[in-house]
């Protein structure tokens, strides 16, 4: 599979990341992430949210919702107030901050598991889900069946980045293609905006994906393989690749 190109299009700085390893490999990386980030302000009043009585939960959705959102949260927010992660980037990032995740779901890392989790699931309070807008619905929803009262913070937002032509002409030049996904909103957004030409070779070939939710939209809109891989980040993906390269 050396000739193989792989049409990698999760965000910075995870994509760069993933392309150097798909290189060492002896794979042709084609990087062309389908999404940015940006601040925004999530415009609640956090000097006085907390309400008196109640368990307190912050879900940090993201790392990006960790770096962005920490920044947005007064001195003494978090105190008294205990931290969920939804996966261990997201944990990792709150270490980086001096903090300690309380509570962290099982694979694959997603509103399902974190709804699983035995410490949501018992005694609910008031929960604050630090996010982007547009996501985490089934995670508030399932938060509020269970008896919390849910608030987003959106503390960022997505910007949607078009593939370009150098990247659409390898696609197209291409022998075999395997591509990484790992967000919906990024494969709807890549298959509206692509060359039709480009959009064929990739829908056609492998993809391989992080959540069986993800599987099964790319299995609607593409006529190519689906593999799943076991987890969200990095190495989970690269396993699931040279699984497929018979490394």
């Amino acid at each position: 599979m050396s000739s193989t190109q792989v049409l990698i299009t999760r965000p910075e700085p995870d994509a760069t990341l993933l392309a150097g390893e798909v290189e060492k490999h002896g794979l042709q990386p084609i990087a062309s992430p389908a999404m940015a980030f940006k601040p925004r302000a999530a415009g609640l009043d956090f000097d006085c949210f907390w309400q008196p009585g109640l368990r307190k939960l912050a879900v940090f959705c993201s790392p990006r919702a960790v770096t962005l959102g920490l920044r947005q949260l007064p001195a003494g927010f978090l105190e008294g107030a205990e931290l969920a992660a939804i996966g261990p980037a997201s944990a990792d990032q709150l270490e980086a901050a001096g903090l300690v995740a309380d509570i962290l779901p099982d694979r694959p890392y997603n509103s399902e598991s974190m709804l699983a989790h035995r410490a949501i699931s018992a005694n609910p309070g008031q929960a604050l889900l630090l996010t982007a807008p547009g996501g985490r619905q089934r995670l508030r929803e399932g938060l509020q069946d269970l008896g919390w009262k849910v608030t987003f913070a959106f503390v960022y937002e997505t910007v949607l980045l078009p593939p370009g032509p150098v990247v659409e002409r390898r696609v197209q030049d291409s022998d075999d293609i395997i591509s990484i996904w790992t967000s919906a909103r990024a494969l709807s957004h890549m298959a509206a905006s692509m060359a039709p030409g480009a959009w064929k070779k990739v829908s056609s070939g492998i993809l391989i994906v992080n959540s069986d939710r993800l599987a099964r939209q790319a299995r609607a809109q593409c006529s190519g393989e689906v593999v799943v891989a076991a987890g969200p980040g990095n190495d989970a993906i690269m396993a699931a690749l040279l699984e497929l390269s018979g490394d």
